[in-house]
């Protein structure tokens, strides 16, 4: 600095001047750079003061913008490719899957298997559907109840008899669900030899709000639509993507090999036509124009959806798995089907025998292991020629199966287990 008086060079700090002695002015520090060292913006990431000209902040390392905090997200929480869990369904059209992971509710993106919903895990029995925009989840207590994942709110519905499947339509603005109503003088044993009227494919004629009937609500607000007599409990409900069918899986007296699927107009519900095939499982191809059905002893048939015909037939399989359980799905493109099933009384009967066969031969076996040990199998087939293309065992029994949407990887349950497997043609 120089003297106001002489102009000598001075002291930065000098008060006065050494030759002249004149006093020197005192300093004014600008507004502008007081403010400029003040904090202005916090970080994005930990909260923590920030200036304008910091480009990092130094508690966490976070990039900072010129102008604003970056912007840092959390990383996206992704599902292993085994995921242990008690509860699981997946959408119907492969999109969203629904698990219970340490005593919470997740929605999965079934491509990427990142979380994209979570609400806590209640005190229900299972879950039932999932809709096919991961938004609704149907959960069985002790009735049936429409979870909103994305607002926390639930829709109830008035439990009047047992309860059986549910399924969202494609377009997420319905619910379909099965319930059975007992009669008032269902336990009268005055009309225990009462005729009761069946209609063409053997179920009882449930015209008087009674019986076995499928309910249809709207969403969100749970308003019931239509109510469906349809006989006996079903094992599987499916919906159209175009929301035009609704296919009701009566496997009847599937021993016997009796039973039907109903396809019903969704809006009417008046039966279109019925599939003789005693079925445990139902599902639409991704066009809408085919139905696939899986029978006792893995016999798997496809159908023309809209007029009920027979279009192919695949009974390729093993024989231990001698199986009244199976579940099938078409891929993405429709040109395969993978079906997953779970080992019947064959199979068990012939795991106990080679328990009893290494017994005796080493004398250390335990024959019990072996009849416990549930193995499931899961075969692809070509859907155009029904040939078998591919079949591999896992161990535990398959609840069900399905492609993910980009047709990449095939995802199963077991019961105790979601997989995902990505490389199914080179598996043994």
């Amino acid at each position: 600095m120089f003297c106001a008086e002489c102009g000598e060079n001075l002291n930065e700090n000098a008060k006065f001047c050494f030759k002249c002695g004149g006093k020197q002015p005192e300093k004014e520090t600008p507004e502008e750079a007081t403010e400029a060292e003040s904090p202005k913006k916090k970080c994005a990431s930990c909260d923590t003061d920030l200036q304008d000209n910091w480009i990092l902040c130094p508690s966490c390392g976070a990039k900072v913008g010129k102008n604003k905090p970056a912007s840092v997200s959390k990383p996206a929480s992704i599902l292993p490719d085994m995921v242990e869990t008690k509860h699981a369904v997946i959408s119907s059209n492969g999109k969203y899957l629904a698990v219970v992971v340490e005593n919470e509710l997740k929605i999965v993106d079934a491509n990427t298997r990142e979380v994209v919903g979570s609400a806590e895990w209640k005190e229900w029995k299972k879950i039932a559907a999932v809709s096919t925009d991961g938004i609704y989840v149907a959960l069985l207590g002790e009735t049936y109840c429409v979870l909103n994942v994305q607002n926390g709110e639930t829709i109830s519905f008035p439990k009047l008899g047992e309860l059986g499947p549910a399924e969202f339509s494609h377009d997420c603005k319905r619910l379909a669900y099965v319930q059975h109503i007992s009669r008032p003088d269902d336990d009268d044993e005055d009309n225990e030899d009462e005729d009761v009227e069946e209609d063409e494919d053997g179920c009882e004629n449930e015209d008087d709000g009674f019986g076995t009937r499928v309910f249809i609500v709207d969403l969100p607000n749970g308003n019931e639509l239509l109510s469906i007599g349809i006989g006996r409990m079903p094992q599987a409900l499916a919906y159209s993507p175009n929301g035009c069918y609704l296919t009701v899986g009566d496997s009847g007296m599937r021993l016997m090999g009796m039973g039907v699927v109903k396809v019903l107009n969704a809006s009417t519900g008046d039966q279109l036509h019925a599939l003789s095939s005693p079925s445990s499982h139902v599902a639409f191809s991704h066009d809408g124009k085919k139905i696939v059905t899986v029978e006792k002893g893995g016999v798997i048939k496809v159908w023309d959806a809209k007029n009920g015909k027979k279009l192919l037939e695949c009974t390729e399989r093993q024989d231990e798995f001698s199986t009244d359980t199976g579940i099938a799905r078409f891929s993405p493109d429709g040109k395969f089907i993978v079906v997953g099933y779970q080992m019947g009384m064959g199979g068990h009967l012939l795991n106990f025998g080679k328990g009893i066969f290494n017994m005796l031969s080493s004398m250390a076996g335990d024959s019990a292991s072996f009849a416990k040990k549930k193995i499931g199998l899961i075969q692809i087939f070509d859907a155009k020629t029904g040939k078998m293309l591919k079949h591999f065992k896992e161990d535990g029994n398959i609840k069900w199966v399905s492609y993910s949407p980009d047709g990449k990887a095939i995802i199963s349950y077991t019961g105790n287990q979601v997989k995902f497997q990505g490389n199914v043609w080179t598996k043994q």
